[in-house]
């Protein structure tokens, strides 16, 4: 018997493997999004609580956990930030503990783990830059890599208005990049695709 189903007869030991499992992923899946340690460590206590009370609902198997996971996970993010009107919280407090490299890179070469962190820093101090709703537009899309319409279905907003705020971030992003990068708008930064 999977876990998924010891979970829905209701074995506790099934729910903490799954936890002990899931929750780093919980956790790197709301960082990102509320840009504050806490209230992702608060999103992932709030997120095995709906899992829990909500295991009868899952139809599926163990291997598309994940995808129902995330999903909770994204529409509680989303909830936060709707209720607390999408604050601005500093990227100091992101740069901590969330965005180290994971532990199996702990065999790759130092000089390369320094320039990921270096690549990681200048990508966050170029996404500081956005406003809140541009800011939550390029993580969705980019990071969780969600479609136009899955962003506008958990943000409560139309696809129109997801393209025009990826558009507006990624133009600022490009003017924010002018000065490092000479005249050559498109070098450093992945253009937008078509959806």
């Amino acid at each position: 018997m999977n876990l998924i189903k010891e979970l829905q007869t209701g074995n506790q030991s099934a729910f903490e493997s799954l936890f002990h499992r899931h929750k780093d992923m919980v956790f790197k899946a709301a960082l990102p999004m509320l840009r504050d340690p806490q209230e992702a460590e608060d999103v992932v206590q709030e997120v095995f609580l709906k899992v829990h009370k909500r295991a009868g609902q899952f139809r599926g198997e163990e291997w598309n956990f994940r995808g129902w996971l995330r999903r909770i996970t994204l529409n509680e993010c989303a909830s936060r930030l709707r209720r607390n009107g999408l604050h601005q919280v500093s990227f100091e407090k992101i740069c901590g503990d969330g965005f180290d490299p994971p532990q199996d890179d702990s065999l790759v070469l130092p000089e390369k783990l320094l320039l990921q962190k270096e690549e990681q820093t200048e990508a966050q101090n170029l996404l500081a830059l956005l406003s809140e709703k541009h800011y939550l537009v390029m993580v969705l899309r980019y990071y969780h890599e969600l479609s136009y319409n899955e962003i506008a279905q958990l943000l409560e907003i139309p696809p129109g208005t997801v393209r025009s705020r990826l558009s507006t971030a990624i133009r600022t992003l490009r003017q924010a990049q002018e000065p490092d990068n000479g005249a050559n708008e498109d070098e450093g930064f992945v253009g937008e695709g078509r959806s």
